[in-house]
């Protein structure tokens, strides 16, 4: 997971998608945008995945993203 600092992009990202239209005032200045890898797994702040099931119901261990 990375943080997306790049101005004009965070615009391009947000005017593309209907975030803005769920608020009634302009909330980019406040709003933090993040790029996720494919198969990255997002959990609670503060939690890892140890174990992740697969729909064959094996227990695969999960990757753990670097801090």
């Amino acid at each position: 997971m990375k943080e997306i600092h790049n101005n004009d992009l965070k615009q391009q990202l947000m005017s593309e998608s209907a975030f803005k239209d769920c608020f009634l005032t302009d909330v980019s200045a406040d709003t933090r945008l993040f790029h996720f890898l494919a198969r990255d797994y997002i959990v609670q702040e503060g939690q890892q995945p140890s174990w992740l099931f697969l729909p064959d119901a094996r227990p695969r261990q999960a990757l753990r993203h670097a801090s």
